[in-house]
């Protein structure tokens, strides 16, 4: 039986010359990867709980192509989404205020507003940015396509990686698997009519931090995705 595919055409603000195809297997490839730079960097920079009603962010705008920024109803669909769904990005805090995940958080504290979720029944996960230094080299791998759909033609899953010593520095190669990812999802969930299933550890906070355990407490040589391979993140 072949394997189920979402078609890329339309992506990143621009549409692909060459349509771009994503198989189920290429999708956990995106995913095993995210996870293992986001336990690497959270086993650093330590992880925390937050609540939606708990943040505070400045209003910033960014590109994504499938939001209708007229609809009055955006911040709660986005929000019922991303209970229901689930979603890929880590939160980003520092000082209380938040600059990742902007939109995510603002869809999270409407259905709080509107009673459809407690504050305190939507615990996220949080890197936790007292400081961006890295106490040690982190390894930060990425696809030889980085960001750029229409490169996966040419050089499919193959990665590299880089040693940081910051997280601002490596932010950009770090998230630009999550980006691309949203827009998998949702070609994902366009044609099947049902969400692709999103590993626990990105969504939970417990899950997340069971997992940085386990690899806090692994020999220091093991490969991460041997530790992904024991828990439910994989």
């Amino acid at each position: 039986m072949s394997e189920r595919f979402v078609t890329m055409k339309d992506v990143m603000g621009d549409t692909l010359k060459t349509p771009v195809k994503v198989t189920e297997s290429q999708i956990q490839c995106m995913q095993d990867l995210y996870i293992r730079n986001l336990v690497r960097i959270c086993e650093d920079l330590g992880v925390v709980k937050v609540t939606p009603m708990s943040l505070k962010f400045q209003d910033r705008w960014t590109h994504n192509p499938y939001i209708d920024y007229k609809d009055p109803e955006l911040f709660y669909k986005l929000g019922k989404s991303c209970v229901e769904d689930g979603m890929q990005w880590l939160l980003i805090v520092k000082d209380g205020q938040i600059f990742e995940g902007v939109h995510r958080v603002m869809g999270l504290q409407e259905v709080v507003k509107r009673g459809d979720y407690k504050d305190e029944d939507l615990e996220l996960p949080a890197l936790d940015l007292k400081t961006t230094k890295f106490t040690k080299p982190i390894q930060i791998e990425f696809f030889k396509f980085r960001g750029r759909f229409e490169k996966m033609n040419r050089y499919k899953m193959q990665t590299r990686s880089l040693w940081y010593l910051d997280m601002l520095d490596c932010t950009g190669n770090f998230m630009s698997m999550s980006a691309m990812m949203k827009y998998v999802y949702f070609e994902w969930n366009k044609k099947y009519k049902t969400p692709y299933p999103q590993p626990e550890c990105i969504m939970k906070y417990d899950e997340l931090e069971k997992l940085i355990k386990e690899y806090k407490a692994s020999d220091e040589f093991v490969d991460i995705q041997k530790v992904m391979e024991k828990s439910k993140c994989k």
